[in-house]
């Protein structure tokens, strides 16, 4: 059932409010008589006008796009009386194909801009790896793929990036400076020396504090 709020704000409507927010129909004149006689005409056999407002909607981009066509899939030469006995007979208008409502698109850009995002913050992951591998010294490069700092063998690449963002970049993203403890176990267990985030350029520092 309709909650009353729905009729009142419908009803409440101007012709400056249809041709504002459905101008292409206001344009094939359709305005606030026909709203109150769509109401009316539900009223009489209880059904309900919650998906009125909706129902315009569609019947407006459809109008814009060209595409409004009748149940035999031909062009509707009269937007009027189609619009109006869609909506007067059964309250509703099916959905356009192809409409993509505003909540919808917004679902949509926001789900590429978190894409976006995620490669940029992948492309500094890069960036700041691919310095700091050129910035260890031979020793340093050795101490970190030894085949005795883990169980089975791997490629030095591998190991590199294993070693590097286990330790330094976090499973989200954040970067991670191992305690003071965590070094000295490290040296302890395996007696050779440790890459820290502390000793990375200030360029590479700069791009990870991005990540």
């Amino acid at each position: 059932k309709d909650s009353g709020n729905v009729i009142l704000q419908l009803e409440s409507l101007t012709e400056e409010d249809v041709s504002f927010h459905w101008p292409n129909l206001a344009k094939a004149g359709f305005g606030t008589c026909q709203i109150r006689q769509i109401l009316a005409r539900l009223f009489q056999v209880g059904i309900g006008a919650g998906n009125l407002a909706q129902g315009l909607t569609y019947a407006e981009w459809e109008l814009e796009h060209g595409t409004m066509r009748d149940k035999n899939g031909e062009p509707v030469t009269h937007p009027l009386n189609w619009v109006f006995s869609s909506l007067a007979r059964t309250g509703y208008y099916r959905r356009p194909q192809g409409y993509i409502s505003p909540q919808e698109q917004a679902e949509i850009d926001a789900a590429e801009e978190n894409e976006h995002l995620k490669k940029a913050r992948d492309a500094r992951k890069k960036s700041a790896f691919e310095a700091w591998c050129a910035g260890l010294s031979p020793q340093e490069k050795n101490a970190i793929v030894a085949p005795g700092n883990r169980a089975f063998p791997m490629p030095e690449d591998t190991a590199l990036r294993q070693h590097f963002f286990k330790l330094l970049i976090g499973i989200t993203g954040t970067v991670l400076k191992p305690s003071f403890k965590e070094y000295q176990h490290q040296a302890d267990e395996h007696e050779k020396y440790h890459i820290g985030a502390d000793s990375f350029p200030l360029s590479v520092q700069n791009i990870l504090s991005s990540c």
